[in-house]
């Protein structure tokens, strides 16, 4: 399947202030991998079936059903995109999954503050859900909360897109959490950014 870009966006408000900052990238659908890959397999046993019986009226019609699954199947395995997945922190404390998350049933959020958060990690995935994407080796990418509690934000990817995204999340949240620390040490201090962005220092509120 065609690989989605791991990337991180930022989302500001009509003013410029940073309100949350995230990751998105793509994981691989094990159901959808194993259907074309048996339907890849049918196409070639059609096509390798109407070649040994090429002289039967059938073999024809079983040649022309394996000349169309391969091709079809195998171009949908190359170009076909993984299914998106993304995590943003919020301003708030929330942690937002617009597209939701593996093991949510439709939920857009997770449960946990992100002043909770003390690992973001890449796991290989067990055996048993190894054996679901056909053997080959498939990574986790999960959040761990204070509490101990472990929430599962996406599955099915390759090593090296769960690697980039639970190192680009933490650098994320990281830098979340130091702009937050910026505004609190100002407002305490008494002085404001000025958030124009035009490179003028420190304004001091009056």
């Amino acid at each position: 399947m065609r690989s989605l870009e791991v990337k991180k966006t930022l989302k500001r408000d009509a003013d410029g202030k940073l309100r949350s900052i995230g990751v998105e990238w793509g994981e691989q659908d094990a159901s959808l991998d194993w259907t074309l890959t048996q339907l890849l397999k049918l196409g070639m046993g059609c096509m390798l079936g109407g070649i040994l019986t090429c002289w039967m009226p059938i073999g024809a019609m079983t040649f022309v059903v394996g000349l169309i699954l391969t091709p079809g199947a195998f171009a949908a395995m190359v170009f076909f995109p993984e299914s998106p997945r993304s995590i943003y922190f919020d301003l708030d404390g929330r942690i937002l999954a617009p597209v939701g998350i593996p093991d949510g049933w439709g939920a857009t959020s997770i449960n946990v503050d992100h002043a909770e958060v003390v690992s973001i990690e890449a796991r290989r995935q067990p055996a048993n859900e190894q054996d679901k994407n056909g053997g080959l080796e498939r990574y986790a990418v999960v959040i761990i909360a204070s509490t101990g509690d472990l929430v599962t934000v996406s599955r099915n990817t390759t090593e090296r897109t769960a690697l980039k995204a639970s190192v680009q999340l933490t650098h994320a949240l990281n830098q979340l959490r130091l702009e937050m620390a910026t505004g609190a040490e100002l407002i305490a201090g008494g002085v404001r950014r000025n958030d124009d962005d035009d490179g003028e220092p420190w304004a001091v509120i009056s």
